[in-house]
């Protein structure tokens, strides 16, 4: 089987972007665009293990999970380890999604090309970045979906500042951007200033 270097660079890294976005979405977590396809770049470099002959099954093991783990961490980075590894396994559930739709899709004329726990599929790239475009457009729609019929819950939190306190504002997530705050990566909550216009000792 031939496989050309150039197509297979650019085939993993529209893939891997698109799989790292839905992997975002589907844990509800923040994200860099920018780091998004530094990391998809990554991955798509890593793919060229599959030319090495390397005949150990453990180091591919590890070199496998290496690159899923650098993969990761370069996309959400590491300082929460819990958000990398729900990370993680969502970008590697989609992965395995992905196998599971291109073989489905291809079953009866595609060959498929394994070496060191890579796989290379004989079929248009074009069905390869489609499916992965898909599996991204499926859970960006599912997200939005359900943020439209899921009710608004309202908080409830308490504001000190200096003497000034007050007590039971009602506050909504940020549903719009779905700012999170980048060290607890708790969500971000909106008060409207005509809850406290009259309140506030600036106002």
């Amino acid at each position: 089987m031939v496989i050309y270097i150039d197509v297979l660079i650019v085939t993993n890294f529209l893939i891997s972007y698109f799989l790292l976005m839905a992997s975002a979405l589907l844990a509800e977590y923040t994200y860099s665009r920018k780091r998004i396809i530094f990391s998809a770049f990554t991955g798509a470099l890593f793919c060229l293990y599959i030319f090495v002959d390397s005949g150990i099954v453990l180091l591919d093991f590890i070199f496998k999970s290496f690159s899923l783990v650098v993969c990761s961490a370069a996309a959400f980075g590491i300082k929460n380890r819990k958000k990398l590894l729900i990370q993680m396994l969502c970008y590697f559930a989609l992965n395995m999604l992905l196998t599971g739709i291109v073989y489905l899709v291809s079953f009866e004329n595609a060959a498929v090309y394994q070496n060191n726990m890579f796989y290379y599929f004989s079929i248009n790239p074009v069905i390869l970045v489609v499916s992965s475009a898909v599996i991204y457009i499926a859970i960006l729609v599912f997200e939005l979906v359900k943020e439209k019929i899921s009710p608004q819950k309202t908080y409830y939190i308490d504001i000190f500042f200096k003497e000034f306190s007050l007590e039971k504002v009602s506050a909504f997530y940020d549903s719009g951007l779905k700012l999170k705050d980048i060290v607890s990566n708790k969500d971000v909550l909106i008060i409207g200033y005509e809850k406290l216009k009259d309140k506030l000792p600036c106002a």
